[in-house]
């Protein structure tokens, strides 16, 4: 969210936010701090460089990060940002920011990567109710235009107002067209929402959200923060 949002990427890379949290405390405000960077420009090569760290960047960079910093301080944004600099410093001088400009390169996996070569399945997005985090794998190979996308972005959304609708009895909700079949699941532990081709059976449909299922409890650990607070 951070990085669509032009309004907060508008202030040179830096912004100072307040932030409330009615679920939590809803007379008050936390204040977070932004700071987007890129890895590439925290080697020593780079004249914008300085002993301090990279300074924020609003370049809009494929390899582009975030640094988001909470305080309860009205004032403190100096101070948050001297700890951000001294961050990008540590990353630099232990090497992680090269391990961070790696890992971005590497693109995210396929949906046949993650359950094979002989799904059935184009897409899915995964949520984990316990956590609040979601997983889904990279929109290629089927999803590669942004009207692609959209049209997939607006039949996850038609299959979660069928899964929640005050109507809906049903924990398995089915949606079949010309383009797509889908499929909604929700439990106690997850909502799972996934796509297939058009002709897919639902029988097949189930065997892929099953392997999704297994596959996420293989890797809940990796995929999601596991204890963060949850607010």
């Amino acid at each position: 969210m951070l990085f669509e949002a032009g309004s907060v990427k508008a202030g040179g890379g830096e912004n100072w936010i307040p932030l409330c949290l009615p679920g939590f405390n809803n007379t008050g405000f936390l204040y977070m701090y932004v700071s987007f960077f890129s890895p590439s420009d925290g080697g020593d090569q780079n004249p914008n460089t300085n002993a301090e760290g990279p300074r924020p960047s609003s370049s809009g960079k494929e390899d582009e990060l975030a640094i988001v910093l909470i305080s309860p301080q009205k004032e403190g944004f100096y101070e948050l940002r001297q700890m951000r600099d001294d961050l990008i410093t540590q990353l630099r001088q232990n090497g992680s920011l090269l391990n961070l400009q790696s890992a971005l390169r590497r693109r995210q996996a396929t949906i046949s990567e993650l359950l094979g070569p002989g799904t059935q399945l184009r897409h899915f997005l995964y949520k984990s109710r316990g956590n609040v985090q979601f997983t889904m794998p990279s929109f290629l190979p089927h999803y590669e235009g942004l009207a692609a996308r959209r049209k997939l972005l607006c039949l996850y959304s038609n299959l979660h107002e069928a899964l929640h609708s005050k109507t809906a009895k049903l924990k398995v909700q089915c949606i079949a067209s010309q383009e797509a079949t889908a499929l909604a699941w929700e439990t106690p532990l997850f909502e799972l929402y996934c796509v297939a081709g058009p002709k897919t059976s639902k029988n097949d449909l189930a065997q892929g959200a099953n392997k999704i299922v297994q596959w996420v409890r293989r890797e809940e650990e990796r995929v999601f923060i596991i204890g963060g607070a949850v607010f």
